[in-house]
């Protein structure tokens, strides 16, 4: 009787190329700001697929405003008055702009951005066997051999199925 081995490998943590003791984390403070201003900043991290924004502070209610932007330059949120927001976004880049009007001014705001958890979250299991081994790592088949998969940073969960032919 011969036994067939499947490795069967799950992917359940998040999977990083190369190691980083820390997420990035990417900040832009406007500090106390001018009458009729308009200044904007990006922020972003290289490789995120998706990011954790944070936004807190003040500004003039309903005159003076911060507008986030995603990757692509649409508008996604748009805050005034006293802020303490957080929100998702998907894409390694936001652009945060301050606009006021020509009168009352504010301390302003600090708009932070972080790698959200669910970044690059690689989402199938992988067959080990005669064929090659894929990986679904948010939406997108990558190629994968033994040692790749092993060098990498992912947390993986090894389980052996012995069966019968």
């Amino acid at each position: 009787m011969k036994l067939k081995i499947a490795l069967l490998l799950t992917i359940i943590s998040l999977f990083s190329l190369p190691a980083v003791s820390s997420q990035a984390i990417t900040e832009w403070t406007t500090g106390p700001y001018g009458n009729n201003e308009n200044r904007s900043q990006i922020l972003e991290i290289p490789g995120a697929t998706d990011l954790t924004v944070t936004v807190v502070g003040v500004t003039e209610a309903r005159y003076d405003f911060i507008n986030i932007y995603d990757q692509n330059g649409s508008p996604i949120q748009r805050y005034d008055g006293n802020i303490n927001a957080q929100f998702e976004v998907k894409g390694s880049r936001i652009t945060a702009q301050l606009t006021s009007d020509g009168s009352i001014t504010a301390a302003g705001v600090t708009v932070t951005i972080k790698k959200s958890q669910k970044s690059n979250y690689i989402s199938r299991s992988v067959l080990l066997g005669n064929s090659t081994p894929y990986v679904l790592v948010d939406n997108n088949w990558i190629k994968m051999d033994f040692m790749t998969l092993c060098s990498s940073n992912a947390t993986l969960r090894i389980q052996n199925k012995i069966t019968n032919p």
